[in-house]
């Protein structure tokens, strides 16, 4: 498979020099397991799809399971390792500021496909505004009916509320529990 990575350019906003972009990747979507298993059926794999899936997912467990046992694991695409975040304050693990983490890097096999890939520039992009979907939280209706007054899910990126009338806008309100 010839890996093409398409980019679109965005004008820098952080210097006022005209020929300034950035790199934005054409997002093709999302691929799971069991469509990179299709993808590989396609390709000719030999085993049935139920097989392939329970030895990804059993590979998968076991690397989960081997790195949060303290291994560094190298499955050849990355290699992972388990680190630890946040200080231990009095030699004590605190759950509010300590956790638990993975720390991944490229494997030979992904460098290697890394070397292997094409950029190709699609054209510049004006707007990189992407609103994925709208979630009323009372009825649970995406992208149509809305309850006044009550809370709503807003998912997207480079999203710019604007209104003529300044009352008009989204406001945004962080809550802080603590136990």
């Amino acid at each position: 498979m010839k890996k093409i990575l398409k980019i679109w350019l965005k004008k820098s906003q952080l210097t006022k020099a005209t020929n300034d972009y950035s790199a934005q990747i054409f997002d093709k979507g999302s691929m799971d397991v069991e469509n990179i298993i299709d993808e590989l059926l396609n390709e000719g794999l030999e085993v049935n799809r139920e097989l392939a899936l329970d030895l990804i997912e059993r590979f998968n467990r076991k690397s989960a399971d081997l790195v949060l046992s303290g291994f560094s694991v190298n499955n050849g695409i990355v290699n992972m390792r388990p680190t630890i975040k946040g200080s231990l304050y009095g030699g004590k693990w605190n759950t509010y500021i300590n956790a638990v983490s993975v720390s991944v890097t490229e494997g030979y096999s992904l460098r290697k496909a890394i070397a292997e890939t094409r950029v190709e520039i699609v054209g510049e992009n004006g707007d990189p505004m992407k609103m994925e979907n709208l979630t009323d939280q009372i009825t649970q209706h995406k992208d149509t009916l809305y309850t006044n007054d009550r809370n709503s899910d807003l998912r997207g990126s480079y999203m710019n509320v604007t209104a003529e009338n300044s009352a008009c806008g989204t406001a945004f309100r962080t809550w802080l529990f603590k136990a």
